[in-house]
């Protein structure tokens, strides 16, 4: 076999050696780019399912004479309400309205009770999820906070592994090793490569993707108002008790708000 046979080889081989260097490398760094897309996108997701627990929780909030009440609402149901006690996004009433009732106390009691009800079922969906039909009509699981806290964990941990076990120094340094002319001159050079290899990795690193644990979810499990009924019909009727013409305003301001919803 003559010298150019073996050197056509030699530069085939080297050749096949950096297309898979480079598939590995490129490779690797898309998925993973796709990937932290694809968990902001749902990121985003999450924050309109929140905006969602906001909205009502301003609207109940909105039943309730002021942040005293509120705070002693939330007591009398065993929780505590953290943030969604601040909740000042704008009341959310669609879907919820006063129940039929010939005591008046009883309406405006039963609309805080469905109010509530709204407020704990999309604190939940927003908690825990939902199924829901996807494509194809197969049941999926809603964006939810426990789904991207666990993505989330898991995410942050291939970033660091990837940082770390695939810097763009390392495959530098591999080309450079397939040829023994252009490392030898690198050889010569080792000072300032070094620095550039440093500066490359932290340049090309990635950063890790913030989680929904890293703060306080916006509410916390709220029971369901079935396990709660009782508890806040009795407030409604204390609340109506104490200042019937300022519960009646607050129903009516309601119904108002929805009629031009």
């Amino acid at each position: 076999m003559g010298g150019k046979s073996l050197e056509s080889m030699a530069e085939g081989l080297m050749t096949e050696t950096l297309t898979e260097a480079a598939t590995t490398f490129f490779g690797a760094r898309k998925a993973l780019e796709d990937e932290i897309e694809l968990y902001r996108r749902r990121l985003g997701e999450l924050e309109r399912v929140e905006a969602e627990v906001l909205g009502r929780a301003a609207a109940l909030h909105s039943l309730l004479p002021g942040p005293a009440a509120v705070r002693d609402f939330y007591a009398a149901l065993g929780v505590d309400p953290g943030p969604l006690a601040e909740a000042s996004a704008r009341p959310l009433r669609e879907g919820v309205r006063a129940p039929f009732a010939l005591v008046p106390w009883r309406r405006y009691a039963g609309l805080l009770l469905a109010a509530y009800g709204a407020l704990a079922e999309a604190a939940d969906t927003y908690l825990h999820g939902r199924h829901a039909h996807g494509p194809g009509g197969r049941k999926v699981q809603t964006v939810n906070v426990d789904q991207l806290r666990d993505w989330c964990g898991a995410l942050n941990a291939r970033i660091e592994a990837l940082n770390r076990d695939q810097p763009p120094s390392g495959t530098m340094s591999f080309v450079r090793g397939l040829d023994p002319a252009r490392q030898e001159r690198s050889r010569l050079a080792d000072a300032p490569l070094v620095d550039y290899a440093a500066s490359l990795d932290s340049e090309l690193a990635f950063a890790p993707v913030s989680c929904p644990a890293a703060q306080r979810p916006a509410t916390p499990g709220l029971p369901p108002a079935h396990a709660v009924r009782d508890a806040v019909l009795a407030q409604g009727r204390a609340l109506w008790a104490a200042d019937s013409a300022g519960a009646r305003a607050r129903a009516a301001a309601w119904a108002r708000a929805r009629g031009k919803s």
